[in-house]
């Protein structure tokens, strides 16, 4: 038996600012001096985890209702046919020495494109970390969350969704022959959180499907795609430089480019939904539209003058789409357990 009654764990969510998909391995290692650029907000992911004094585990999703009981590790099934697979691979990689019950919750609508399932991941991490007394470094919680994940989803799994869910904040991750290198950076986030606008599209999106589509393309050599991933690479560059030295009247165009450079990569990363959205938020006022993660649906993020923020957000309302209450954070993985 644990010498722990209950663990509870959460990590926060994230918005890419500049460098997604760059940071898919190996694709980084074709393209000389990536960076990805990223910020932790306060939309968060929840474990709860209670040991039992049997091997019985049970485990059930607070999102989803679902709710599933084994009588012991080995008897929860593998492979991706039910709808609590990640629980289910992290609970055969940790092995307690105990049966337990494992919740979970998650703040973000499902497919918002904001690293929620990454933000899962780490949470378990954490939570199961404390159950078992196994500690790992950061790059082996890195890489074992990118494992993990890419077990459930069957197809290549980036890196940068796992720093703002460990360590909040904005995250300047450098991505080299070595893995990844992460650089935090402290900024006046009362500035940031006067052009800040997180809007929910109302349709989900598929980071693995579309992630998939591009890295093939890219590993097939296609001229295009590497084209289009220099383009993004120097955008990443350029963010990376605006968030060093607070140059907030560059976030505009850095967003436009990105997001020009993204739709001419795939046509898949917009959507109707996207676009209609797009079309009402700049007429509103807003600087640019930033898609969150693999795009084709989930948030958008808005830069927005500060005197037009409010306009912009009541007009999105109107069309019908949900404005999240969302601010950066630079709270990162906790871990209580008594």
């Amino acid at each position: 038996m644990s010498q722990f009654k209950r663990i509870e764990a959460r990590s926060p969510t994230r918005v890419d600012l500049a460098g997604g998909t760059l940071d898919l391995w190996p694709l980084y290692l074709f393209h000389k001096d990536c960076v990805t650029v990223n910020l932790a907000i306060d939309i968060m992911t929840h474990v709860t985890l209670i040991p039992r004094s049997d091997s019985k585990i049970v485990l059930y999703s607070k999102d989803t209702k679902k709710r599933l009981e084994y009588s012991d590790v080995s008897q929860v099934p593998e492979g991706a046919g039910h709808d609590l697979h990640l629980l289910r691979v992290h609970a055969e990689f940790w092995r307690p020495h105990c049966g337990f019950e494992l919740e979970t919750k998650s703040e973000s609508p499902v497919g918002a494109g904001i690293a929620a399932s990454s933000s899962l991941n780490i949470a378990l991490c954490g939570a199961f970390s404390k159950l078992t007394g196994r500690n790992l470094t950061v790059e082996e919680t890195v890489t074992l969350a990118g494992n993990l994940e890419a077990r459930v989803i069957q197809t290549p799994t980036g890196c940068q969704d796992y720093f703002p869910a460990l360590f909040g904040g904005l995250n300047l991750i450098e991505l080299t022959p070595l893995g990844p290198r992460r650089q935090g950076l402290d900024i006046d986030f009362e500035e940031f959180k006067k052009h800040f606008v997180l809007i929910y599209s109302g349709r989900p999106h598929h980071s693995g499907l579309n992630n998939w589509q591009i890295f093939k393309d890219h590993i097939d050599g296609r001229a295009h795609v590497s084209e289009c991933f220099e383009r993004l690479k120097v955008v990443s560059a350029k963010m990376w430089d605006a968030c060093q030295n607070r140059k907030w009247a560059d976030f505009g165009k850095l967003f436009d480019d990105e997001f020009q450079a993204r739709v001419a990569l795939s046509p898949v990363f917009s959507s109707p939904e996207i676009e209609r959205l797009r079309n009402v938020s700049l007429k509103a006022g807003a600087e640019a539209l930033k898609i969150c993660g693999a795009g084709g649906g989930g948030c958008v993020f808005l830069w927005c003058p500060p005197e037009r923020r409010q306009t912009v957000e009541s007009e999105c309302q109107k069309q019908g789409f949900q404005v999240l209450r969302a601010q950066p954070t630079r709270v990162g993985l906790e871990v209580i357990a008594n």
